[in-house]
């Protein structure tokens, strides 16, 4: 089963997501700031983290660079849930080889989720099939 992260500290917006996760058949938990999220990574490994980026205590972009210099984490899909455009998001967001930025005012719910779906085959590896002879 597919697990994702939601690092948000809108709580309505965080319980949407993690239920149309959960609609969607993956596994999700939520935490409200990046250092809730980096105490959840001790026992819940992610297979995508979708994150917003202005939080009280520790913000997105902080918790990324946490857990980027995270050996297990370096490939790990990460979408930016944000109300900033790209134009206004920090450059180092960019350096941390993140998955996407999506504006939450420009996308449905559903469209998030296929988002994030697509994020994890984009680094999955190659499925091998055999052909008859």
């Amino acid at each position: 089963m597919t697990k994702v992260l939601i690092v948000e500290d809108d709580l309505a917006i965080a319980e949407m997501y993690k239920f149309k996760c959960e609609l969607s058949g993956m596994n999700a938990k939520h935490a409200v700031n990046g250092l809730e999220a980096l105490s959840i990574l001790e026992d819940f490994i992610p297979d995508a983290v979708l994150l917003d980026l202005q939080m009280p205590e520790m913000n997105g972009e902080q918790f990324l660079e946490v857990f980027r210099s995270r050996p297990q984490f370096i490939n790990t899909p990460v979408l930016i849930l944000t109300n900033m455009g790209e134009g206004e998001a920090p450059k180092s967001v960019w350096e941390h080889n993140i998955a996407g930025l999506i504006v939450k005012a420009n996308c449905t719910p559903a469209e998030v989720i296929e988002r994030i779906k697509e994020a994890i085959v984009d680094i999955s590896p190659p499925m091998v099939t055999e052909v008859d002879a």
